[in-house]
């Protein structure tokens, strides 16, 4: 989202006659209104005297209009409200919106673009002709390509259309593809974290790339556009033309998708309610790829370990066979000379601890990817326990085991368990998806380096 700054005459919705003028700026420091006056105005004490003393003060609407003529709405506004009028004030607001006077923080559709959506889709061409000869023609209807109905009502839709410039002497065209959902009026906020997110985190699963928000529109009309500060990876260029190239990461697109636009959606959706925590630790490097190391490392194994616990059965034994151990354990601690309390003590803990360990879960997550989970389990036997190792390393730092490049490599090869389970879950074959994934060279990297980093620490070991 490109930063502005502009100067304008800014309101309270239920005080529209008092209009302050001021600056309102957007940039990497967030949203900031610098007023020339008290926005609230002067608080009243007598016929002759105002004042009071200074408050933190919130508006969930603020209306303005630029010197340009654009009307803007600011939404969750928030400053020292200062009771005399001869102060300036300053602002914050936790999102802008361009084009329009918004009467509150409801809004029941919004149009969305993401950076890699356009080559995840691949939509048919805008031009219809040879380029070179003497007439051509540009296809600039807006178009939707798929549909879906969620089951709370929602509509998902997948759009494609044509923006540009034109001046006297040439014509620019640019196609581009969005995402639209469309429900019951919804505060921003909730949109954007139920109805955006979840399309963000499904391009980046899909793809296993970082994926930018790009422009986002909301209102009825979609005259509204959205600005609000938003933490997520630096852009690099133009995304690549074909995410499915050789040497992608991409394991699904829509273009290539054996499930249905519907199909694909609703169990999104879906999954996004039953798994939320594993989703987000899984995408959240991908949103912010700056953080520490280990930190990566945790949020990705918290997300394979989330998953493991939700597909697989977590449980040693059968609660029948777990009590008859229990039973036959605490036979023999009463038989003992222990006091009551200890006694008492050691059978409450053998009671919850029917759990399996966590290099168990891993290793069953991983085995449960065919192929994929053979090549890892091949390359490195222990890699589950070496996974296991690697998050009690993260979570207690003096643990140096494994080491840092040892502990990456082990990561990215989660990355891709978790990529499998969660496509699996939508209904693409586990079989395909995994076959898909041994072919990639990025792949066949971690297996290596996991073979040779092992190794070495095999060789250094036997020689200490």
């Amino acid at each position: 989202m490109e930063s502005f700054a502009s100067s304008g005459q800014f309101w309270l919705p239920h005080t529209p006659d008092r209009r302050v003028h001021g600056d309102l700026v957007f940039d990497e420091a967030g949203i900031q209104l610098r007023l020339m006056t008290t926005l609230r105005g002067p608080v009243v004490i007598s016929d002759r005297t105002s004042g009071g003393s200074t408050q933190w003060a919130t508006e969930p609407v603020v209306h303005g209009r630029l010197h340009s003529g654009k009307e803007v709405t600011l939404l969750e506004a928030a400053g020292l409200a200062i009771p005399v009028d001869i102060a300036q004030e300053t602002w914050s607001a936790r999102f802008v919106l361009t084009g329009g006077l918004a009467p509150d923080d409801l809004f029941s559709r919004v149009q969305v673009n993401f950076d890699y959506l356009l080559p995840w889709v691949r939509p048919a061409g805008i031009l219809r002709g040879e380029l070179m000869a003497s007439t051509v023609v540009i296809d600039t209807a807006r178009s939707t390509l798929a549909e879906a109905t969620l089951p709370d009502g929602r509509t998902v839709r997948l759009l494609t259309g044509v923006t540009g410039r034109r001046s006297h002497d040439s014509v620019h065209l640019d196609q581009w593809c969005a995402f639209e959902v469309e429900g019951q009026p919804t505060p921003l906020a909730e949109i954007l974290n139920d109805w955006v997110r979840p399309l963000q985190d499904l391009l980046i699963v899909c793809l296993g790339l970082p994926v930018r928000l790009g422009d986002t529109h909301l209102g009825s009309d979609l005259e509204l556009r959205l600005f609000f500060e938003v933490v997520q990876a630096p852009a690099t260029g133009s995304p690549p033309d074909h995410p499915e190239a050789f040497s992608s990461p991409t394991l699904l697109t829509y273009s290539g998708s054996p499930v249905s636009f519907p199909t694909l959606m609703t169990e999104w959706f879906g999954l996004c309610e039953r798994l939320p925590a594993a989703i987000t630790l899984l995408c959240g490097p991908y949103y912010a790829p700056f953080i520490y190391s280990q930190h990566r490392y945790a949020s990705i194994f918290q997300s394979a370990e989330a998953i493991a616990k939700a597909e697989l059965d977590g449980r040693q034994k059968e609660k029948s066979e777990h009590r008859l151990r229990v039973e036959a354990v605490a036979e023999v601690l009463q038989a003992s000379n222990l006091n009551e309390e200890t006694v008492g003590w050691a059978t409450r803990v053998l009671q919850g601890a029917n759990h399996k360990p966590l290099r168990q879960l891993i290793e069953e997550l991983i085995a449960a990817t065919s192929e994929v989970g053979s090549q890892l389990l091949a390359a490195v036997p222990d890699l589950p326990q070496l996974a296991a190792d690697a998050r009690v390393g993260v979570s207690h730092p003096m643990d140096r085991r494994p080491g840092v490049l040892e502990r990456h490599w082990i990561g990215e090869a989660l990355v891709w368990v978790a990529r499998v389970h969660l496509l699996a879950q939508l209904g693409v074959d586990m079989a395909e998806l995994s076959q898909s994934v041994t072919a990639k060279p990025m792949f066949e990297q971690v297996v290596a380096e996991l073979r040779a980093l092992t190794a070495a620490a095999a060789e250094a070991s036997a020689t200490a």
